[in-house]
C-alpha cells in the first residue's frame, strides 16, 4: 500500500510508516505462532523475515528495522526453547540471554544506527 501511494505521489511521506506497521504485524503474527505446535514452520518464517528486516535496517541505516530483526526472532526462539522447562531454568534464561540482548542491541545502535 505505501509502495502504490508513493508511486501515485500520494502521501509519500507515509511509506517509513507503512513499513513499521507492516513489519510489526508481521513479526507479532510469526512471534505467536512459533509458541504453537506446528511453532516450527513459524520460526522459520520469522528467521526469514528476520534476516529480510536486517538487511534492509543496515542497507537504509533504520535501526528500528535491524531491532525488529533481532529483538522478535529472540523472543521466538525462546518461546519454543523454554515451553517445557522449569521455572527457575526458565528465570535464568531469561535473565542472561535478556542481558546478552541488551548488550547486543546497543552495539548494533552504536554500530549501525542513524546519526541524531
Amino acid at each position: 500500500m505505501g509502495a502504490t501511494l508513493q508511486r501515485l505521489g500520494i502521501k509519500r511521506h507515509f511509506v517509513e510508516t507503512h513499513l513499521h506497521l507492516a513489519a510489526t504485524v508481521a513479526f507479532v503474527a510469526l512471534t505467536s505462532g512459533a509458541w504453537t505446535d506446528s511453532g516450527l514452520l513459524y520460526l522459520a518464517g520469522l528467521l526469514a523475515l528476520a534476516a529480510i528486516s536486517m538487511a534492509y535496517g543496515i542497507r537504509y541505516r533504520q535501526f528500528a528495522f535491524v531491532a525488529y530483526g533481532a529483538v522478535y526472532p529472540y523472543v521466538g526462539i525462546s518461546l519454543r526453547l523454554t515451553r517445557h522447562w522449569r521455572d527457575t531454568a526458565t528465570f535464568g534464561y531469561g535473565v542472561v540471554s535478556a542481558s546478552a540482548m541488551v548488550a547486543l542491541m546497543v552495539y548494533v545502535a552504536r554500530r549501525f544506527g542513524r546519526d541524531a
